[in-house]
């Protein structure tokens, strides 16, 4: 069975890292993925800390920044979905030397593909 219909009407769990020393380039990477509307930047009302947020009906992206900036989210509605986004982004990433590090794992936690530089 494909995985796009093992993983139908389930969510898809992403997690990685990404480097945070160059956040402008990175939401403008991500704004070309995923649309500009998609992409903000949140800043901490308590610590003045910057995270970046990726919204669209589908996708739901969040870092959180510290010594290794944490990104997870769920990143699309099916496998290919999702991996399409995943892999373009980190294409974009790579491209601009940017380090990070992408997983996705479908609803029973096993690891589907892996991304990164």
């Amino acid at each position: 069975m494909p995985l796009d219909e093992m993983n139908e009407n389930k969510e898809l769990y992403f997690c990685g890292e990404l480097d945070h020393s160059k956040l402008p380039l990175v939401m403008s990477l991500a704004a070309d993925v995923f649309s500009a509307e998609a992409v903000s930047i949140y800043k901490s009302q308590f610590d003045g800390s910057e995270r970046l947020m990726i919204r669209t009906n589908t996708v739901r992206i969040d870092t959180q920044m510290g010594s290794d900036s944490l990104v997870s989210g769920l990143p699309g509605s099916t496998v290919s979905e999702a991996t399409g986004y995943l892999q373009a982004f980190s294409k974009l990433l790579s491209d601009s030397k940017i380090k990070h590090k992408f997983e996705l794992y479908d609803h029973a936690t096993q690891l589907i593909v892996e991304f990164g530089h």
